[in-house]
């Protein structure tokens, strides 16, 4: 679905521990405009409408008026139930400042942007994407990765990746796929690979 005539959007998401933000930082090197979902989704923890609607089903995940964040994610990562029920709540929100950066874009920065989103295909939002790049790589390094950049237990790490979609969701569901699993110059090479495959298909 085009959402803005002015910019194409085109989603990036994968696996944590992929090396999705590394992708998102070589797209941003070679002159694309990013929103990042990560980011916007610590604005939308901080308003206060959301915070409210989160005491009422969570009490214990907001504590001294602010989102505490280490209780939203045991009670994410332990319970499914409980996290459908706290991205129903939180992606509203977030949703509504990534269009608002979007619009803002369309008006200011005319071309392709990238919608860095880590839940693109669980918030729906890649129905506004023209097309989605899906950064993926083998398991067992997932797993570590995830272990040195958050500090948690091998379990921990585990349950994270459990909790989320498949590698092979990825691979069939994205038009670009891009596998880092080798060197950082391996993943330079293939995001700009990727990077002029899509600019050569819209033109841009």
């Amino acid at each position: 679905m085009k959402l803005f005539k002015d910019i194409t959007i085109i989603g990036l998401t994968g696996q944590s521990g992929a090396g999705k933000s590394s992708v998102a930082g070589i797209l941003k090197d070679l002159g694309f405009n990013i929103v990042d979902a990560d980011k916007v989704s610590h604005r939308a923890a901080s308003i206060e409408d959301f915070l409210e609607e989160l005491k009422k089903s969570f009490p214990r995940c907001v504590d001294g008026g602010r989102l505490d964040r280490r209780a939203a994610a045991e009670l994410i990562f332990g319970d499914k139930s409980a996290k459908e029920k706290y991205t129903s709540i939180i992606f509203p929100y977030i949703t509504r400042l990534c269009f608002e950066e979007l619009y803002r874009l369309s008006r200011t920065s005319p071309g392709i942007v990238v919608f860095d989103a880590p839940t693109l295909f669980e918030s729906g939002l890649d129905s506004v994407c023209e097309a989605v790049i899906s950064v993926v790589a083998p398991y067992c390094t997932l797993v570590e990765r995830i272990m040195a950049r958050d500090s948690v237990s091998r379990e921990l790490a585990v349950a994270r990746l459990e909790s989320q979609k498949s590698e092979e969701f990825f691979r069939a569901s994205s038009d670009y796929l891009i596998n880092n699993n080798l060197s950082y110059s391996e993943l330079v090479k293939s995001t700009e690979e990727v990077a002029l495959a899509v600019r050569e298909r819209f033109d841009a």
